[in-house]
């Protein structure tokens, strides 16, 4: 009894050349019988007890239903199957009804026993590659891929399985037989399951205490410190206080600073520590997007109004080299440090509507232990920060960072030599040696973010991580730039000073004015800012 010419048999080939003088008489053009005709036959040769010599595969029910009776089918034993063997076969189509005898037959070198099949699940070919790829956190996905890669049966374990359909003696074509076959085969097997399940199986998934975090409680401190120290600046510049003391401190400062950019550079201060202090909090929409848009432009603000007036001043220095009488349109100034800065509201306004920041949601794998029964628990933590979808928007920020800082650099080198009352060279090289400072750190901790797989370190600790930078740049910042103010000796020094500087609180910028000549033919020149 053969197969239906629809499926592979090589019998033919096998029955000429090794002298097996047995036939096929089935209907089909081959020879062969249906699926369903063969397993008449075979029910048939073991109700009448007649012999039957067919081609059949061990792993179906038809075959376990005859293990153990007087009708087991025995397999009979051909050649060892070779590679050279399995080559030689017949290829040509079975049912074609005009093949020639080589066609049919083939050559000797291929007739021998079936190739060992090993047993193997199937899966899906792209279901690895989508489990790779799968967007989601693979910390907290199922484990079901790991399972099925894992799955395993033997023949040993078929044979029970359709054991257990055959004994409830109901319809072969009842697929429900063979689902409950299978759950009990299971249930029985518990241990043949167990072995199945992943080694970092089951996990318990716990929240991460956020605002508990050693991390997230010092970057909250520092923040909150930052806004301290800043505030604290500005209301002693302010001339609220009214000790003798402070005002002395005050007035000198006021005469070799233009306190409106000095109130914008608090500004952008103030707004950088808040920026963090929301990058230290539980995020959300609202705290993702608007701490971008204080930190960009506080941090424009820091930097612009300060660079455009030590431009003015180095111009009104460079022109007092020549005795030409300056006057310097202060309004004007203050207009373009708020010009300027509005481009980075504009920034953070494209950022905010094609790419906003929104809040991601991560997990980790702290550790491993055992539970009662021996099994691995991994520990899971969930974790969430702010993130946009492209990185180029970190980029474009640090570029404007660093070309603020590089036009600093050039303008405190110039600014050296100008005379030590109106002196900042020094406090503006170190504030943009330190910025420079944080933010290579800064740029540092981007890409370890960006690069960041799951791991124990998540872009929720390297977020916090950045707000303390942030804050400690603030804070440092607003050191090195006040240090005159909080320095008795230089306080006291400039206030008892000759009056040697010029100053006009409505229009001037500070104009240095050392006993100046008559006037010369030269006339005046006025010079209007507008950079």
């Amino acid at each position: 009894m053969d197969f239906p010419c629809t499926w592979r048999s090589y019998f033919k080939q096998q029955a000429h050349h090794l002298g097996i003088a047995l036939e096929s008489n089935g209907k089909d053009a081959s020879g062969g019988y249906a699926y369903s005709d063969m397993v008449d036959i075979w029910k048939s040769a073991d109700a009448t007890k007649s012999d039957l010599i067919g081609q059949w595969w061990a792993t179906e029910t038809t075959y376990v239903s005859l293990l153990g009776t007087e009708s087991e089918l025995i397999r009979l034993t051909l050649p060892t199957a070779t590679e050279s063997c399995v080559e030689a076969r017949v290829t040509h189509d079975r049912c074609d009804e005009n093949a020639t005898p080589l066609e049919k037959y083939g050559v000797k070198e291929g007739a021998c026993d079936e190739k060992p099949i090993a047993l193997r699940n199937v899966v899906v070919g792209n279901l690895q590659t989508s489990i790779e790829q799968n967007k989601n956190l693979k910390a907290a996905m199922s484990p079901a891929y790991d399972l099925v890669d894992n799955f395993e049966l033997t023949e040993l374990q078929i044979y029970q399985l359709l054991r257990g359909r055959q004994k409830r003696g109901t319809d072969v074509n009842n697929s429900f037989d063979f689902r409950y076959a299978t759950c009990k085969w299971l249930a029985d097997n518990w241990d043949f399951v167990a072995r199945l399940v992943p080694q970092s199986h089951p996990r318990t998934f716990t929240e991460d205490p956020l605002l508990t975090a050693p991390i997230t409680v010092t970057a909250l401190v520092i923040s909150a410190l930052a806004l301290v120290v800043t505030s604290t600046t500005a209301f002693l510049i302010s001339g609220v206080p009214q000790c003798q003391s402070i005002s002395t401190r005050r007035l000198a400062f006021r005469k070799t600073s233009q306190i409106e950019f000095v109130y914008l550079l608090l500004l952008g201060q103030l707004c950088i520590p808040l920026g963090a202090l929301l990058l230290a909090c539980t995020p959300s929409k609202g705290t993702c997007i608007t701490s971008v848009w204080l930190i960009n432009v506080g941090y424009t603000l820091v930097l612009v109004p300060t660079l455009v007036r030590v431009s003015a001043l180095i111009k009104v220095l460079q022109a007092g080299k020549k005795f030409r009488r300056v006057t310097v349109d202060k309004k004007k100034l203050v207009m373009t440090s708020i010009g300027i800065s509005a481009f980075a509201a504009l920034f953070c306004l494209l950022w905010t509507v094609f790419d906003p920041m929104i809040v991601q949601e991560e997990a980790s794998i702290d550790v491993e232990t055992r539970n009662d029964l021996g099994e691995t628990v991994t520990s899971v933590s969930y974790a969430s920060h702010c993130e946009s979808s492209s990185d180029v928007w970190y980029w474009a920020r640090s570029v404007w960072q660093c070309l603020l800082l590089g036009s600093g650099s050039a303008l405190a080198f110039q600014l050296r030599s100008a005379p030590k009352i109106v002196n900042d060279s020094r406090e503006l090289a170190l504030m943009i040696y330190s910025s420079f400072m944080f933010l290579i750190l800064r740029s540092g901790l981007q890409v370890v973010s960006s690069s960041l797989t799951e791991t124990s370190l998540t872009k929720s600790t390297l977020q916090k991580a950045q707000s303390i930078f942030w804050s400690i740049d603030s804070i440092v910042n607003v050191c090195i730039y006040f240090s005159k103010f909080f320095r008795k000796d230089e306080t006291d020094k400039q206030q008892n000073r000759p009056g040697n500087v010029g100053y006009n609180n409505d229009q001037a910028e500070p104009g240095l004015h050392p006993n100046p000549p008559p006037p010369v033919e030269r006339g005046e020149e006025k010079v209007e800012e507008s950079e």
